[in-house]
Formats: structure tokens, C-alpha cells, sequence
């Protein structure tokens, strides 16, 4: 079942992708994707990554240590992180964070495609989402320094249209967020940016 999936996940990921419809459903008010970034733009990737595990399907986030400084504190994310001058694309980027990050080596040839980059004016990023699995579920190894948890999320529950949700948010002690659309990962709050990315790779599966 898992191999099946994955070839037909690949299918769907060579096709066009949904993006900005995707995207636009966890926006937050006055909030607008952005496609063009930036020359000034740093490069990030990241790592959809799926595994089979108990007769389903998961996928990992990672909770983020409450950092004073990074703007991104305390958020769920996937794993990944800067484009370094000694990678040799954005996808190795998201392979070599992966492993920094959570522990998992990701062959190359297990990378099957790619979702559609985004920019991040707060932080000024521009993030490029590689999917990728491995076949078994992995042995984790959690940087303790830069991350808090890891959480393992079983794809059927993630597409569970009823943890959809919205609140507000705050996020500096001056300014709340408001009626921001978010993922309820079992009391964890996905929103922002990473929540638009798996907005448009849950569409891409029911498109298929």
C-alpha cells in the first residue's frame, strides 16, 4: 500500500500544482502569499517526510525551542533550514537539515518532488517544500539545541477537515493576530507559512 501511494503521490506532484488556492485557505487577515522573492531573500528547504507506520501513513513536524530573537520561536514546522554554500541544491539542503534536525537520512532518490515555494516577508525566506519517504518508520534523534518535540502525524488524521480551526494569535507582546486559520495537531498549533504548505499537499492528494 505504502510503495502504491508513494508512486502515485509522485504522479500527482509532476503535475501542476494547486498553490495560491491551496495556500490562500490558511491566511490570516491582511496576509497575501508571495511568490517573487525578494534578491535579497535568504533560501531555505524543507522536508515533507512519510513513512508507514501501524498500517497507515505519517509525517513529521517538528516543534521549534521558544529561541529569544528567531521569529519562528516555539513554532511547528517541518524540518529543514538554510541554504548553506557547500549544498549542492535547495533539495540537499532540506536532506541535510532533516538529518541535523531529527536524525533521518533521506536518500536522494527517495526525494519524488517538490510543492511550491513561498515567501516569508517576516523572516525574509524563501522556502522551497521537497516530499520524500523512507520505508520504514525512522530511529529518531532530536537536536536538542534548536528543537523542542517531534511529532509523528498519521496522515488520515491531518485530513480531517474538522481540525481546521481558527483563533487568535500572539504573537508579540504589541500585536495579536487575528482569526488565524490553523491545523489542530492534537492541542499543537500549525499555522503560518507551514500550515499553507500542507494546505497544498493534502489538496494535491485529493486532487489525485
Amino acid at each position: 500500500m505504502f510503495s502504491r501511494f508513494i508512486q502515485h503521490l509522485k504522479q500527482q506532484l509532476a503535475t501542476d500544482l494547486p498553490g495560491n488556492r491551496s495556500h490562500r485557505r490558511m491566511i490570516f487577515e491582511d496576509r497575501r502569499p508571495r511568490y517573487n522573492a525578494p534578491a535579497t531573500a535568504m533560501q531555505a528547504g524543507v522536508m515533507i517526510l512519510l513513512y508507514p507506520k501501524d498500517s497507515g501513513i505519517h509525517l513529521i513536524y517538528i516543534k521549534r525551542k521558544a529561541i529569544e530573537g528567531d521569529v519562528h520561536k516555539g513554532q511547528i514546522s517541518f524540518p529543514g533550514g538554510k541554504y548553506e554554500i557547500d549544498d549542492f541544491s535547495l533539495k540537499h539542503t532540506a536532506i541535510r537539515e532533516t538529518y541535523e534536525e531529527i536524525g533521518v537520512s533521506v536518500p536522494e532518490t527517495n526525494i519524488i518532488g517538490a510543492l511550491t515555494s513561498l515567501y516569508i516577508p517576516v523572516s525574509n525566506f524563501a522556502v522551497h517544500p521537497f516530499v520524500g519517504f523512507v520505508d520504514e518508520v525512522p530511529d529518531f534523534r532530536l537536536e536538542v539545541a534548536e528543537l523542542d518535540d517531534i511529532l509523528e502525524v498519521e496522515l488520515d488524521y491531518i485530513q480531517d477537515p474538522a481540525i481546521i480551526m481558527t483563533k487568535d494569535i500572539p504573537v508579540h507582546p504589541d500585536l495579536v493576530l487575528r482569526n488565524v486559520p490553523y491545523f489542530d495537531l492534537e492541542g499543537h498549533t500549525l499555522w503560518g507559512a507551514t500550515a499553507m504548505m500542507t494546505a497544498e499537499f493534502l489538496d494535491l492528494l485529493r486532487l489525485g
